[in-house]
């Protein structure tokens, strides 16, 4: 993905609702139709490759008349791979803070809703057999965290699946080794996110929260997908991800006088070109990612 597949930080557009902490764009530039296959699509493609073709965790069968819910929906990929495998009788619900990105005119089957999944609709109360959630780990604190659960608690049917994907909060050096450099780019996600509230590392609570919240038979499985152009295609589509990950944060960086780190959106995208390089330049970068099931009881 080319660099002028982004906007300058000035024109990028952020969730205006008030309270919440999500960091990342919530625009065009992330679903558009004019990049080949804009950021968040990549990624999902991505890491349902790496999960080994599959978006579907819980070990269920979605049957006729089942309702499913996808937490934080945004381009609607997700749902438009389950309705794929569904009966058409199945209603999908996606819901988001905002719905600029889903799809217009779904199908009968398929509602796309603009509201919080912090507090979902008081009649949904055991409606759902499947909730999916994925990547909130730039949006939730830890009372959001334990909030969003409940809620899918809430929600799910008697016997009703959750499943979770999220990703580590930075990259990782090759194992036992440090890099100055990578840490720097760890130090923007961090102080990024302690400015919100939000955790660096909420996969490793989440499956005390199911447990917590009532949810037996957890499964997590975790995948480590190195960065970079030694890596073939999926390396470096994961470092084109993160290129556009840490391009999304250069406004709210800005913003917030540069954290120490930059003085200008020169140097920001300076520090970003830094980032590909040295993915580029050194074996054993790597991202990882987990992810979660559990079932009502």
């Amino acid at each position: 993905m080319s660099q002028s597949a982004f906007t300058p930080a000035k024109d990028r557009k952020y969730h205006d609702v008030e309270g919440a902490a999500y960091i990342l764009p919530a625009d065009q530039e992330e679903a558009s139709s004019d990049i080949p296959v804009p950021r968040l699509n990549a990624q999902y493609l991505l890491l349902k490759e790496v999960f080994n073709g599959t978006f579907l965790y819980a070990p269920m069968n979605v049957s006729e008349n089942d309702c499913v819910l996808d937490n934080g929906t945004g381009t609607g990929i997700w749902v438009a791979d389950i309705r794929a495998v569904v009966p058409p009788t199945v209603s999908i619900y996606g819901i988001d803070l905002q719905t600029r990105l889903a799809p217009p005119n779904p199908p009968p089957n398929t509602h796309f809703l603009q509201g919080s999944f912090l507090d979902l609709p008081a009649d949904w109360t055991g409606k759902f057999a499947l909730v999916n959630q994925r990547l909130m780990v730039a949006a939730l604190t830890h009372d959001n965290w334990k909030k969003a659960i409940s809620e899918i608690y809430r929600v799910l049917k008697p016997g009703g699946y959750v499943q979770i994907l999220e990703a580590a909060g930075g990259i990782f050096a090759p194992e036992g080794e440090t890099d100055e450099r990578i840490e720097m780019y760890n130090s923007i996600t961090a102080l990024m996110r302690a400015r919100r509230g939000i955790g660096r590392e909420p996969y490793m609570q989440i499956s005390g929260l199911l447990e917590a919240q009532g949810f037996r038979g957890i499964v997590m499985e975790e995948r480590r997908v190195p960065l970079g152009n030694g890596h073939e295609r999926i390396g470096e589509g994961m470092l084109q991800n993160y290129k556009g990950l840490y391009q999304g944060y250069k406004a709210p960086v800005l913003e917030a006088g540069g954290l120490g780190l930059v003085t200008s959106e020169v140097e920001y995208d300076e520090l970003v070109e830094g980032l590909v390089a040295r993915c580029n330049e050194r074996q054993g970068v790597e991202t990882r990612w987990f992810t979660f099931y559990a079932q009502k009881p």
